[in-house]
């Protein structure tokens, strides 16, 4: 009997994980392959766009394999993808060089670019027209192969994206979504197409870029060499994804006003869904962005830290190796281990407060996006363990969340819920800690890949599984558990810490500069 097939796939900076999922009992079977990240100098960071794509072609072939399905019975391909790396092609097809990835600065070779967008445009309006900032944008990446790479300039066909190279590579279709073309800064949100304003300023042509479409819709099917590796039907239809951001946030349910989806992977993302596009000083002030969703005529604003679970994987990687050798003797998780022992440390770490800066501060206090920023540990004595160190790690990315959070109220919208996925869902301990300091719901769903199932929801909009957004997440989105704050005396509790917590960066500031400038 033919089974209604998906293949979803979430491409990130380091790895793309790929499943082929069962839209008539659930199942899914799923593979993840990595690649490298390259940092050839200082502030430079690259991926390898033929090794992603070799990754990605190889790993769907391993995951049809594995799973036992008949390729034939799969109906449609969708994406969620990092955003704003981008990548040149020549007429051909061909890589002219690497992706230049989002958070990529040149050791502030940008500047530049950043200095003549304000002379040119401003960065209020520059805002108001895409809802991004250049701080994550591809133009930079694009002006800067222009400048520095003349002799590969000449030879660009179009600078794609990463779900764009996708769509090219699987069907030979030039197709990129809302939310991703407005990762690039050069589109205009409202009227759902590139801004001939900015491209005239740059004096880029349109045609360099992939044809702009909502996410959820067919724009081809594979090629014959695809069908042919794969085993996949010539008849399978590619749908188009969306930024990793939004793909997640539909892939928990983030569909309305009110439900926030919370990432907790190495970054965490919070973002949230609002019914038209909102462009203020106080937003463009945090770099708060607000742009098209993967959700049709919806729009979805986030702010993120850099370094939330990064912050625990630094730490075990450092100061764990008992609890390393702990885990490997006991055939245990060492991140339980380390959590089981914060839990001996009473809330409030016992006065510690841990500042999750390892990489530079989010978007939460200000100045956001502070590359100079520094993890910073305040209140320890003697008296202190290393429970207490452990602790204030779970509570300072919580705070931090926290502050986030107070930011996007003031959009002046509604957080009636956080939906959140990632590694920290495992620990009941720490969803707690958050739950009791951001004083929210937090609901975690079964799936645990919300790119993933973005990316699934996406395909089957796109060959009308469902009609509808809603009638997707109702059908394939599952609540695992809910936790909620424990009560009024915890939750005071840590707001009088939270407060303290509000202080500490501003007064560092300057001395991050000092450190800064110390040859």
């Amino acid at each position: 009997m033919n089974k209604t097939l998906i293949l979803g796939l979430d491409v990130g900076t380091t790895n793309c994980k790929i499943t082929i999922f069962n839209i008539d009992n659930k199942t899914h079977f799923d593979v993840i392959r990595e690649y490298k990240l390259y940092t050839p100098e200082p502030g430079w960071i690259e991926i390898d766009a033929e090794e992603m794509w070799k990754n990605i072609l190889e790993g769907m072939k391993e995951c049809i394999y594995k799973s036992g399905y008949n390729p034939k019975d799969v109906k449609a391909i969708s994406y969620s993808v990092l955003g704003c790396a981008v990548v040149p092609i020549d007429k051909n097809g061909n890589t002219l060089y690497s992706f230049i990835e989002g958070w990529d600065s040149r050791d502030d070779g940008y500047k530049k670019y950043f200095d003549l967008f304000n002379d040119l445009i401003g960065e209020y309006k520059l805002f108001e027209i895409t809802g991004n900032f250049l701080v994550y944008g591809s133009i930079n990446k694009i002006l800067w192969i222009r400048d520095n790479k003349k002799d590969i300039f000449k030879k660009v066909w179009k600078f794609l994206c990463a779900g764009d190279f996708i769509t090219y590579r699987l069907t030979g279709e030039f197709a990129i979504d809302y939310s991703m073309a407005s990762t690039m800064v050069i589109s205009d949100i409202r009227k759902k197409d590139y801004s001939f304003e900015i491209l005239d300023k740059c004096d880029l042509d349109k045609s360099l870029f992939a044809d702009i479409f909502p996410a959820g819709k067919v724009v081809g099917q594979i090629k014959k060499e695809i069908a042919e590796i794969t085993g996949l039907s010539e008849d399978t239809k590619v749908v188009t994804g969306s930024h990793d951001q939004t793909c997640a946030a539909l892939g928990v349910g983030n569909i309305k006003e009110g439900i926030v989806s919370d990432g907790l992977g190495t970054v965490e993302c919070i973002g949230l869904t609002v019914d038209k596009p909102i462009a203020t000083q106080t937003m463009m002030q945090n770099k708060q962005p607000c742009y098209p969703h993967a959700v049709r005529n919806k729009y979805f604003t986030f702010g993120a830290q850099l370094t939330y679970g990064m912050m625990l994987r630094w730490y075990k990687d450092v100061f764990c190796q008992e609890e390393i050798k702990l885990a490997r003797d006991n055939n245990k998780d060492v991140y339980d281990i380390i959590i089981e022992n914060a839990a001996k440390s009473p809330p409030g770490a016992r006065g510690i407060f841990i500042l999750p800066y390892l990489r530079g501060s989010g978007t939460s206090l200000y100045p956001p996006l502070n590359m100079f920023s520094r993890c910073s540990i305040i209140g320890l004595n003697i008296s202190h363990d290393k429970n207490d160190v452990s602790r204030a790690i779970l509570e300072g990315v919580a705070f931090e969340s926290k502050v986030i959070i107070d930011n996007l109220l003031k959009t002046g919208i509604k957080i009636d819920e956080m939906r959140a996925t990632g590694g920290a869902t495992k620990s009941d301990f720490w969803l707690q800690i958050r739950a009791n300091i951001i004083d929210k719901k937090i609901l975690v769903p079964k799936f645990k890949d919300a790119g993933l199932m973005g990316a699934i929801i996406l395909a089957c909009m796109g060959i009308g599984i469902f009609k509808s957004e809603e009638e997707a997440v109702k059908n394939l989105i599952e609540i695992e558990k809910e936790v909620y704050p424990q009560n009024k005396e915890i939750v005071d509790f840590y707001n009088s810490h939270f407060k303290v917590y509000k202080k500490i960066f501003p007064k560092l500031l300057p001395l991050y500069k000092d450190i800064k400038d110390l040859k």
